[in-house]
């Protein structure tokens, strides 16, 4: 996962995050990796856990946060996010680490139900945690849309 401060925008790409998975033999390394993407999120304040950043469609409890940001000239958003549950909050940190720090544009541009089937999530997971998936990447491009 790309970690990026506040002066960078994000050149992450699903290219590269599809290069990452590629070393990956199995799906258990796999889970691994988005486990441990998990456990690198940066806490959400709890005060901003409630209805508004609940994301509709998960399985898991699941909050996703968006606030614009003004970067080398550029409006960008800015996305915090967590879950009740370890490998749901892997995923949020997944599409984090593609859309965060990017304009408007460049999110809804951005396929990440692609980026999943690529990295070999589309058949692999079940199908809750798919919905619950695209349930997010749908909640922050629903936030490009009214940025």
């Amino acid at each position: 996962m790309t970690h990026l401060n506040t002066t960078t925008l994000n050149t992450t790409t699903i290219e590269h995050i599809v290069d990452d998975f590629s070393f990956f033999e199995n799906d258990e390394e796999k889970y691994t990796y988005v486990i441990d993407l998990g456990k690198k999120l940066p806490p959400m304040n709890p005060s901003l856990k409630d209805e508004d950043s609940l994301v509709d469609g998960c399985m898991s409890q699941v909050w996703l946060t968006c606030e614009t940001n003004h970067i080398n000239g550029k409006t960008v958003l800015s996305f915090q996010g967590d879950s009740d549950s370890i490998i749901a909050r892997g995923l949020v940190g997944l599409v984090i680490s593609l859309y965060n720090n990017k304009t408007a544009d460049d999110v809804l541009k951005c396929d990440a139900m692609d980026m999943f089937q690529r990295i070999g999530f589309g058949n692999s997971i079940s199908m809750n945690r798919r919905s619950g998936f695209s349930a997010m990447v749908a909640k922050i491009q629903h936030f490009a849309k009214t940025a």
